[in-house]
Order: structure tokens, then sequence, then C-alpha cells
């Protein structure tokens, strides 16, 4: 009796393991793979697949963010892996900061990747993980933190946004020569991988004199705003401009509020442009439904805001064409009210009621957005008007999004392929219940990660490249850096015409010649201007008080050398 007692007790826990849809730690890998025949039903094919390297009776997957074809992925005992989404190849992996601490959702941008680790941020080079600066921050994070190309922006829980100047450094051919050298003694004992290979070569060919490193920041450098709140989830980084950068963020009071970030030769400020109320009734419940009725506030706002590039909105294409900015943040609150704002204006360009709870992320795809709800039920909604297009229900998620179908979640967790023109439903996949399942903003490639770090790829089989529906990165510096040359072009000419004895622009001068570019030869990007402080003139009249004291510097230990001078062999 004691043995079949023992033996029901092992096949209830082994039903409760399969009910419950979670790997065991040391699990079978091949228990978690999709195959090729039972994709290949819904329109897929299997990619790829890849195992982070971890210990997996101890380690777990805690973030995963894509940007630009890659995967940045960390985990509890605090490695960043980085892994080309294309090819399922590990590119290189490095530990950030201390393990004991908290390590947080990683941004990036087309030359760093930055992750904070309990109160330090720590930046990277983001194609071969070569160390560039730690930043003390001056309290406990709140969220993890967003790079524009020109800043790295971080949420406080003291309530407020600190912005960090990224301002490139160069260093002089001797010292690239010497830095290769001990790359290649690194690489005695450390593998890279194929892409880090050619750019390591690419660096030492003739012609090239910089290598991509951070200036040191300086406190003056560092500028702050209130954020009405606190913000439980990454800013949205909106339109980067020249000199503007507008940035976006949702706080547990129920604002939704865009900072912008200007930055000009005399100063550098982060200041308030426009915060809007995300609770626009109050919802009455009724006391153990007896006595009198007492007013009950939903106000938090769970979901990260979507910024969409351009502003299709009927609105907006009222206005002149030459006159037409900024694009479209879009974010839904926990009373099931959606708002589009155009960033630039501040105005609401169109609202949609859902009747339920919005948290998951909004996703969109040329003039239609999609809105998944805690109700279940994922609505398709015109964003030129705001009007609804369709809806259907039991679906939880959207992962991805394409010409003509829609990939999402149902409630079983099995993965539907919807038609996008109706939300007609067209197949049904079974799937295990993976613990992130990535919701991909950039293209139509799906991706399910299981939390002991079996990452695999589909893609859709009639499609041999993915297609794209967000602007790269380095687009967006190569955009930058040719504005910064024809603004340098202007005023090189303003003060040729304002004093004749200066000397004239040479008119064959190349793009790269100028400030704020980014040539591929000598590399020499300025630093953008620096200034300090809060904006004197706080429109909404509170108060952010004198900058806090910069955390004191711990007394540093004696470490090991390390050939690329930034220890990156500690504590493995």
């Amino acid at each position: 009796m004691k043995v079949k007692s023992e033996i029901s007790g092992l096949l209830f826990l082994a039903v409760l393991f399969f009910l419950s849809g979670i790997p065991a730690r040391g699990a079978d890998v091949r228990n978690w793979l999709l195959s090729e025949q039972g994709v290949q039903p819904a329109g897929l094919t299997f990619s790829w697949f890849n195992q982070v390297p971890m210990d997996t009776a101890v380690d777990r997957i805690t973030h995963v963010v894509l940007k630009d074809k890659v995967l940045f992925i960390t985990t509890d005992s605090s490695i960043l892996h980085v892994i080309d989404a294309e090819t399922g190849s590990t590119l290189w992996w490095r530990r950030v900061g201390d393990k004991k601490y908290n390590t947080y959702q990683p941004t990036v941008n087309s030359k760093i990747v930055g992750v904070v680790n309990g109160t330090v941020l720590h930046i990277f080079d983001r194609f071969n993980g070569k160390y560039l600066l730690e930043i003390p921050l001056y309290g406990e994070p709140s969220a993890g933190p967003t790079a524009s190309e020109k800043h790295i922006f971080v949420p406080l829980l003291s309530k407020k946004l600190f912005a960090f100047p990224l301002n490139p450094d160069t260093i002089s051919r001797t010292n690239l020569e010497a830095s290769l050298k001990e790359m290649d003694e690194v690489r005695k004992t450390v593998k890279f991988d194929e892409k880090v290979e050619k750019q390591i070569a690419d660096l030492a060919k003739e012609g090239e004199h910089t290598q991509f490193l951070l200036k040191k920041i300086e406190d003056d450098q560092i500028v702050f705003c209130p954020m009405f709140g606190n913000t439980l989830v990454q800013p949205t980084l909106a339109t980067q401009e020249l000199r503007d950068e507008y940035i976006s963020w949702t706080t547990d009071d129920g604002w939704l509020v865009i900072g912008i970030l200007h930055s000009s030769k005399e100063a550098t400020n982060l200041k308030i442009f426009y915060k809007i109320s995300v609770i626009p009734q109050t919802v009455y419940v009724d006391h153990k439904r007896i006595g009198t009725r007492k007013i009950f506030e939903k106000n938090d706002v769970q979901s990260q805001p979507l910024f969409v590039e351009t502003d299709l909105t009927r609105e907006n294409l009222k206005v002149p064409e030459e006159e037409r900015k900024g694009g479209l943040i879009i974010i839904g609150s926990d009373l099931g009210e959606v708002f589009a704002v155009n960033d630039h204006s501040g105005n609401v360009q169109w609202r949609f009621t859902t009747g339920s709870a919005i948290s998951e992320k909004i996703s969109c795809i040329e003039k239609t957005c999609f809105i998944p709800t805690e109700s279940n039920i994922l609505f398709c909604v015109d964003m030129e008007t705001g009007g609804k297009i369709w809806d259907t229900p039991n679906i939880t998620k959207v992962l991805s999004l394409s010409a003509q179908f829609v990939s999402a979640l149902d409630l079983q967790g099995s993965l539907v392929i919807l038609e996008r023109a109706s939300g007609k439903l067209l197949k049904r996949l079974s799937i295990p219940r993976f613990k992130f399942n990535l919701q991909n903003d950039e293209s139509d490639r799906l991706y399910f990660i299981t939390e002991d770090g079996l990452v695999q790829c589909l893609k859709d089989i009639r499609l041999t490249k993915p297609v794209l529906r967000e602007t790269p990165s380095f687009a967006i510096a190569q955009r930058l850096a040719k504005e910064e040359a024809a603004l340098h072009g202007i005023e090189l000419a303003e003060k040729a015409a304002a004093d004749p004895k200066a000397k004239k622009p040479d008119p064959n001068a190349k793009p790269e010649d100028a400030p704020g570019a980014e040539p591929p030869k000598d590399g020499k990007v300025p630093a953008p201007a620096g200034g300090g402080g809060m904006s004197s003139d706080d429109i909404f009249g509170e108060s952010t008080g004198e900058k806090p004291k910069a955390p004191e510097k711990k007394e540093e230990k004696p470490k090991a050398k390390d050939p690329f001078g930034d220890n990156i062999f500690d504590n493995l």
C-alpha cells in the first residue's frame, strides 16, 4: 500500500507539472522544440533555435529585448546574452554588475546597449560587448532605461526622470593598434562570433583611426524632470530630431506624460511638454451591495506606450503637408480607454473605448492598430479615425504582424493566425506554454523563449526576408548625422557672410567632415552641448528641488589585469 501511495503521489505531481506548462529545471530541450512538421499547417517554418548558456538549476531568463534584428537577453544572475535574431548565433555575452542586485530591462541604440544593475547604469558597445561606461544613479530605478542616439533616460523611484548624455570619444591610431593586439590575446581563450571577428578585422584596416568610446559624464551635463508619479514600465522614445528628443511614459497616478529634451550650444534642458489624464471617468462600485455608494478610482496604467513614427490620423492630415510634425503615441488604461496623442502638439487625435482594462502593449502596422484587452477581446482600429474595424474574442496577446496576417495567442495558449483584414481565424496551433512569447514590434518573425534559456524562431514559409515595420536605429543615426552636417554648412555660410575675412566653407567638403556627423573614417563626433538642472519654466508648477547629490564613490578593490581594461572576466 505504501508503494502504491508513493506512485500515486508521483503521478499527481507529474499531472500538476504537465498542467502548469512550466518546464522542469534541466528538462529535455526536445520536449520544447517546435518541429517543422508541427508548424507547417499554420503556414510557418522553423528558422533556428539556440540554448542560452546558463546553469539551468539556479538561473532564469528575466528580460528579452528585440532591436534591429538582434535579441538582448538578461538572466537573474546578471548575465547579458546577445543573439542574432535572424541566424540564432550568439554574438557575445558578459556579466552586468553584481548578480546580488536586480538587473533591469536593457535598452539599445545604434552603438550601445545600456543595462541597469542595482543603482548603477552599465553601458557596452553593442557589437562586441566592450565595457564603455559606468554611471552611478541618484537612487533606485522604477523601470529599465531608454536610449536615444544622444542620451539615455532612467526613471527613478524618487519620481524623477534623469537623462545622461552619450558623448562619443576618440582614441589615436597607436592606442587602437595596442587594443587590437590585446584582443588577439583574448581570442586565445575566448571565441568570438564571426560577425565580431569581421568587425575587429575592419577596425584594423588602413584608414581606420578610431574605436567607439564614451567620455566620462560630468554632473553638470545631467538633466532631469518630474514624472508625476512612478512609471513601472520602460519609457517610450518618441520622435528624435537634431536638437529635440521626445520621450513618453505613464505613471501609477494615471498620467500619460510627454517630455522634451532640447539640446543647444548653450544648454541642455529636459522639461515636461504635455501630460494628459488617462482616468476620464470615475467608476462607482456598490459596497457589499448595501448602504451608500463609495467611489473607487482605477487609475493605474500598466501598458507601455506605443510610438508610431508618422501621425497618420485624419486630424493631422488636415494640416498642410509642410506643417505636419511628429508621430503618434498610443496608450491604453485600466479603464479600457485608448488615447492617440501627437507627440509634438500634445493633441489627442482620437479616443477609443474597449470596455476592459488594457495591460499588454498595443501593436500597429500601416494604418491599423491592434488592441488586446484583459477581457480577451482583440480590437482592430483604424489609426486615421480611431474607428473600430473588427474585433475577435479569446485573444490574449499579439505576437507579430505581417501584410496579410496577425499572429497571436488565445486563451488556451495556442498560436493562432488571423486574417488581418477581417480578424477571421485561419489556423490554430497547439504549442507549449512558453515563459516568454516575445511581442515583435519590428518584423513578422515569431520568437518563443523558455525561462531556462531555449530560444527558437519561426517565420512565414512564404517570406525569405523579414517584413520590417520599424525604422532601424542605424537609419535614424545616419539621418541625424546628415542633418547635423547640413546645419554645420549653413552656420559656416552665415558666419562667412557676416565676416568677409572668415574662411569660406569648402563646397567640396564631405558631410563626414562636419561636427556631429558620423564619419566612417575618422569618427570625429563632437559631444552634444552640456547643460544642467531643471528648466526654470516649470509649466506645471511642480518644483523638483535641487539636484540630488551624486552617490559617494566606493573605494575600488584592486582587480586582476584584463586586456580590455574593463575586467570582463570578473565573477565568472
